[in-house]
């Protein structure tokens, strides 16, 4: 395997390498191809943010992160559906981000509930073929992310914002076409969807997972918390493993994550800028490999920036709290969704 291929790997992957190699100095080889790796990604994605910032306006400064992660995405996953429709439904999903600005400025919270479960409904079932994948975790923390960013935008930022996502959804077409040109070209998107009928198993875990962002997003606009967000972000994550989690693991794994990454930074914020540490823990993301590892080096980066907004100590309450939220509310939503899922699926109606 070439230096290029093994840069290919993600870091489970080389990590199952190392453990299974018995030379010492190849598994330090493996060690610097995963820490190189990682370099180049958050080197990549710097140089990716700070582009679009330079040509299109600090306003896209959030849709840039969403742009990255699809493109990250978009290379080894397709949508499980035929060429020219996969495009089609690349051209909605980025056409529905546009939209995310504007349904946030609408006052009736009942027609906000209404675009959203509308938006985010399209989203995953046109990228949700195959849901273990990971694209309905991706899409949704996009549309929640987008949303808990969103600003009004004025008329130029609004044409900045629209040329942005037409390049790129001319650029993610080209890497469709490289990538996946030849797959799945008899499918069409009707058999992803309907081949075991409309009301399939996990067309109906799909709304499901629909409503409760849906109904996360309205919550926040009805309570005034700052950084609401990260609640919507905790939900999304305990709910977004398709067929019924191990809630309690998971629910332990993020809140620990949250917990000790958050003190773990307000620690070394004493002695390193934030900024650094922002990009250090992007680093020390791409070597982990377990949930809880990667949510605790995931604090650095959100709380990098939010520490400008709030400083260290609010942020990093807000942090934990928010997330804790999240979790408690995602929680009790999977323990609802579990007694309906065995009253219909399992003992029947």
């Amino acid at each position: 395997m070439s230096f290029y291929d093994k840069l290919q790997l993600d870091p489970y992957a080389i990590k199952q390498l190392i453990h299974t190699n018995n030379s010492a100095s190849e598994r330090r080889k493996l060690f610097f191809v995963m820490f190189f790796r990682s370099v180049l990604l958050v080197s990549f994605a710097i140089v990716f943010i700070s582009v679009i910032n330079l040509l299109f306006g600090a306003e896209n400064q959030y849709l840039a992160v969403v742009l990255f992660c699809m493109l990250l995405s978009i290379r080894f996953i397709h949508f499980g559906y035929k060429l020219s429709q996969s495009i089609v439904g690349l051209g909605l999903i980025l056409g529905a981000f546009f939209l995310i600005p504007l349904v946030m400025q609408v006052n009736s919270i009942f027609w906000k509930f209404i675009f959203n479960f509308l938006l985010l409904g399209m989203i995953l079932l046109l990228t949700s073929d195959n849901p273990k994948m990971g694209n309905p975790g991706l899409y949704s923390f996009s549309y929640v992310f987008l949303s808990g960013t969103s600003i009004q935008l004025n008329q130029t930022q609004l044409i900045n914002r629209g040329s942005l996502l037409g390049l790129f959804f001319v650029l993610f077409s080209i890497l469709f076409v490289i990538k996946h040109g030849q797959k799945h070209i008899k499918r069409s998107l009707q058999n992803t969807l309907f081949e075991k009928g409309i009301l399939n198993k996990k067309n109906l875990w799909l709304m499901y997972y629909v409503l409760g962002i849906s109904l996360i997003l309205v919550l926040g606009y009805l309570i005034d918390i700052k950084r609401y967000m990260w609640v919507g972000i905790a939900f999304s994550s305990l709910i977004s493993i398709y067929e019924l989690p191990d809630i309690k693991s998971r629910f332990v794994d993020r809140l620990v994550g949250v917990v000790v990454g958050s003190i773990l930074f307000i620690v070394l914020a004493q002695m390193i800028p934030a900024s650094l540490l922002g990009i250090l823990g992007g680093i020390a993301l791409g070597l982990c490999t377990t949930y809880r590892f990667k949510n605790i080096f995931n604090c650095f980066g959100a709380l990098a920036l939010a520490t400008t907004l709030f400083g260290n100590s609010q942020a990093v309450i807000l942090r934990i709290s928010n997330n804790l939220l999240g979790l408690l509310l995602g929680f009790v939503y999977l323990l609802v969704g579990r007694m309906i899922y065995e009253r219909i699926f399992i003992k029947g109606i």
